[in-house]
């Protein structure tokens, strides 16, 4: 029991009780203390049931050893515990060597072997300070004239108790789930406030799980079993990158018109709409140039595509599909099969470098003139693909884009 507040009340739902002033009123000790507790009680209810329990920042748990032996270090951090207390470690703090503690953080039973399983805990604690001789002693309660503590801070412990914290888990309801499939948000809403936050069996937040081997190393860990209070400034920076990782993923393949291979081919000869003709080089993202060598005669280049077939019509030479070197032996040749679009240069590609450019217009929605297109209508998404190693499809998720690369013929 602390000096305010019976721990226990501090996660009860109880109304709230406040001083109320009137000319000529005694304030004595418990009405002093009746307004610090009215704030402190509304602070914790609304930590505990509002923001929620867990670190807030730092608080992290590695393992250390020095010339003491080996045990944890606990970094400066500040949480909640789950009454709703503020719990604050100032400054980094080593346990070495690692050993039990008892309920207060003293330790106890330090010359008997660790058990193999351990865990870290953080707590509140309060620590009485600015002693003063008292000028009046309670009669009733058989106090002699002595001193009393005349602040008190509220600090911590750090406590190693035996065992392993399960690990902390957030399963989605099936009533939630079926409320947002059926788009029923406000039904959600509801049925995530019916509860309050239970009373919690320990208010101290678990910070690690420690393993012990036989030749005395630690295993540390920080995660599994660590509560983290959803700040708006976590929940901020999670949001901003659940948007990123959303934007940067690929659609699957058939849905947009993409580029999925390019592949310089030599014709030795053969009609120059026969498929399979031999390969003598081939685009390898996340690099934009294809190599070749002029010894092995390259005269077509092959571009596959993914997703529904492309438009022959909206394959345009010069308009469409632009070649930097561009001549008047250049012809497309749309018949192939699997959807392939094939540029075939009678006197071949000669020494050099020649730049490529399929059109596929802004990443903006609708039919743009001019583009590269799909027999439905949708654009190109040729965004080249950049990310990463290597990786086709081209495109961004949207259509839109100009595929561009380069022939490079040594």
């Amino acid at each position: 029991m602390h000096d305010l507040i019976e721990e226990r009340s501090l996660c009860d739902l109880r109304p709230a009780r406040r001083n109320r002033f009137y000319y000529g009123k005694l304030m004595d000790v418990l009405h002093c203390s009746l307004e610090q507790e009215y704030v402190l009680a509304k602070e914790w209810l609304y930590n505990r049931a509002v923001l929620g329990p867990g670190v807030v920042c730092g608080l992290d748990v590695e393992p250390i050893e020095n010339d003491d032996g080996r045990g944890v270090v606990v970094r400066a951090g500040l949480g909640i515990d789950f009454c709703g207390r503020w719990v604050v470690v100032p400054d980094d703090v080593l346990i070495v060597p690692l050993a039990l503690t008892d309920p207060c953080g003293r330790p106890a039973h330090e010359d008997e072997p660790l058990p193999s399983k351990l865990e870290i805990q953080v707590c509140y604690d309060e620590c009485r300070t600015d002693f003063g001789p008292t000028l009046v002693s309670d009669a009733d309660c058989g106090c002699t004239p002595g001193c009393e503590a005349g602040t008190i801070v509220e600090t911590y412990c750090l406590r190693v108790v035996e065992g392993t914290a399960p690990p902390v888990t957030e399963p989605c309801a099936d009533l939630v789930m079926s409320g947002l499939k059926s788009g029923d948000l406000h039904g959600v809403l509801c049925a995530l406030s019916r509860t309050c936050p239970p009373w919690p069996d320990d208010p101290c937040l678990t910070l690690a799980n420690v393993t012990v081997h036989d030749d005395g190393t630690l295993d540390v860990d920080a995660v599994t079993a660590r509560t983290v209070a959803p700040t708006n400034r976590i929940l901020l920076q999670l949001i901003s990158c659940l948007a990123e990782c959303c934007r940067q993923v690929q659609p699957p393949v058939g849905e947009l018109l993409q580029v999925v291979a390019v592949r310089m081919r030599r014709r030795d000869d053969k009609d120059p709409e026969t498929p399979d003709l031999p390969v003598v080089g081939e685009l390898v993202p996340p690099s934009d140039v294809l190599l070749t060598n002029f010894d092995d005669r390259p005269e077509i280049l092959d571009i596959e595509f993914g997703g529904p077939d492309y438009d022959p019509s909206t394959a345009v030479l010069g308009n469409t599909v632009v070649v930097s070197t561009a001549g008047p032996a250049d012809k497309l040749i749309t018949s192939l099969p699997g959807n392939v679009l094939r540029l075939w240069r009678n006197d071949g590609f000669g020494k050099g470098r020649h730049e490529l450019l399929l059109v596929g217009g802004p990443d903006s929605p609708g039919p743009v003139p001019d583009t590269l297109a799909a027999v439905d209508g949708t654009r190109l998404d040729g965004d080249f693909p950049t990310a990463g190693g290597t990786r086709w499809h081209s495109g961004n998720g949207a259509q839109g884009g100009d595929f561009k690369f380069i022939v490079d013929v040594t």
